[in-house]
């Protein structure tokens, strides 16, 4: 019986998925390395991939975007914005007024979503009618 309280004692000390930060919980998803452009204000698609979802087998909560962003002219700022389904607001924006690649991040919350198969799609766009923002990597990971 000693054994079993002991057990019990140790219980919340264990260390469990659960417990473990968002980062031990990644899981790459889907990636790429093409140099791909985008020129002027219109939000213009360069990736769409599916996100399936099942509640109790698999039900990501959040989904981790890691890209490389740049401008050509300085003063331009670029976006990166991510779209689920059919919706017109981005559930993610990063930025940047970097001539040179530069990493951004982010993250968004599919925990919502309904069981099933939901499209992502990457947009680029600029500020200016003019700029021009280039992509060349991408990464996304699920986050449990």
């Amino acid at each position: 019986m000693g054994r079993i309280d002991d057990v019990e004692k140790l219980k919340d000390g264990l260390v469990t998925l659960a417990k473990c930060e968002d980062d031990v919980k990644a899981t790459p998803y889907v990636g790429g390395e093409e140099e791909q452009f985008v020129i002027g204000i219109a939000d213009v698609g360069i990736i769409e991939t599916a996100l399936s979802k099942v509640t109790g087998q698999y039900a990501p909560k959040k989904v981790r975007v890691i890209a490389s962003l740049k401008v050509q002219e300085s003063g331009d700022t670029g976006y990166l914005k991510v779209f689920v389904n059919s919706e017109v607001a981005p559930r993610l924006t990063v930025e940047t007024s970097s001539l040179v690649y530069e990493l951004v991040n982010g993250e968004f919350d599919v925990s919502g979503l309904l069981d099933g198969k939901h499209m992502l799609t990457v947009k680029l766009s600029t500020d200016s009618v003019t700029g021009k923002v280039y992509n060349d990597l991408i990464d996304f990971y699920l986050l449990q």
